[in-house]
């Protein structure tokens, strides 16, 4: 486990199980700071909904309010993550929790994925950026462990070249062992 990476509380994961709230956090980790006003227009939630997700998130710790900004008629805070890189212990008491976190994560991928599809239809300019990679070999410990390593270094370089301008662009990258019931 990287040793820079926040561990996620229980009370964390239960919070990010919910596919909006995962939303709202995905957008703020990829803005590196923003107001509620600016994440539901990236999203496409309503402000309040958004308020609504950045509370429960700030509660268990997830988010902090940078200060506050003019934003339309009010004055509105902005956010930003806490932790840059955060991690789901495979040890965690709430195996349950756990398992509901990963298949929101999941389930968010698969809608970006499914709307970016749906406008590689009308931009085939975008078609060139959908990628999808499935195997499943049989690996000694050695090669187990490389694979992990390339997994863990493709999200470094990803983290390292993160700007503020250009596309956001998500991956998902699972490693797990085939075992049969």
């Amino acid at each position: 486990m990287d040793e820079k990476a926040h561990v996620l509380s229980d009370e964390q994961l239960k919070c990010l199980s919910s596919g909006p709230r995962q939303r709202v956090y995905g957008a703020l980790r990829a803005t590196k700071g923003a107001s509620a006003t600016d994440i539901g227009s990236a999203i496409g939630m309503s402000s309040e909904s958004v308020h609504f997700h950045l509370k429960r998130l700030s509660e268990v710790g997830l988010i902090s309010a940078l200060g506050s900004r003019a934003t339309g008629k009010r004055p509105g805070g902005t956010f930003e993550v806490v932790h840059e890189k955060v991690v789901i212990d495979s040890k965690s008491s709430s195996h349950e929790i756990a398992l509901q976190t990963v298949d929101a994560t999941i389930r968010e991928c698969q809608r970006h994925f499914r709307t970016a599809s749906e406008q590689a239809q009308l931009d085939p300019s975008v078609q060139g950026n959908l990628l999808i990679l499935r195997g499943q070999y049989r690996l000694n410990g050695e090669a187990k462990e490389k694979l992990k390593q390339l997994l863990i270094e493709a999200t470094r370089f990803a983290e390292e070249n993160h700007c503020d301008e250009g596309q956001i662009t998500g991956f998902l990258m699972l490693q797990y062992p085939v075992v049969s019931k």
